[in-house]
């Protein structure tokens, strides 16, 4: 059997708007709208995994909306399989400010992710096997986050952590890692230094 990449995260919509430069507290700024597009970290690193050949599914919230309809669609025509999680809130949505430096500001929504039971992340982390890859951000709350992490680790799966948003302690979760992936900002947000 091929070792498959398990995602258990995020999907949504994002709005980018491309500027010249990032505004500063108070200040508007005038950008250029984007193409709109399904987004989400937990939906995008299914994406590319499988795009780059991995055996991906992908299992996230959705919500019952014009949105998590196109999110499906768009969705249906990767090379991956996918779960989606009913929800009964709005699917997710994120407003992206990018700079022409390439530097970002990013605000999302979060209730339909919120919305994912530890029952739910344990059912997607009981079809890991040995040799499998467990895939998740912080998107998710922490109490599934760490229950598929534990049952995917005694399931002889790897289990990485993209630790944005981080909006949890991730102490608890670090020892089943292999890697963390983090950024400057969330690694001194996690360690104070």
């Amino acid at each position: 059997m091929t070792a498959r990449v398990l995602v258990l995260g995020n999907a949504g919509w994002d709005v980018p708007l491309r500027v010249a430069r990032l505004p500063r507290t108070g200040e508007t700024v005038l950008g250029e709208r984007l193409e709109e597009s399904p987004g989400g970290k937990g939906l995008n690193q299914a994406v590319v995994a499988a795009r780059a050949g991995a055996a991906v599914l992908l299992v996230a919230p959705l919500g019952d909306d014009w949105e998590g309809a196109a999110v499906r669609a768009a969705l249906a025509a990767e090379p991956l399989a996918f779960t989606l999680l009913p929800s009964p809130y709005r699917t997710d949505l994120s407003l992206l400010c990018v700079a022409e430096d390439g530097s970002n500001l990013i605000l999302s929504t979060n209730a339909c992710a919120d919305g994912v039971t530890v029952a739910e992340a344990e059912d997607a982390a009981a079809r890991l096997a040995p040799g499998d890859m467990l895939l998740m951000q912080c998107g998710l709350c922490a109490g599934p986050t760490i229950a598929a992490a534990r049952l995917g680790a005694a399931r002889g799966a790897g289990v990485v952590l993209n630790a944005a948003p981080l909006r949890w302690d991730i102490a608890p979760i670090l020892p089943l890692l292999e890697p963390l992936i983090i950024n400057e900002i969330e690694a001194e947000a996690a360690t104070g230094c």
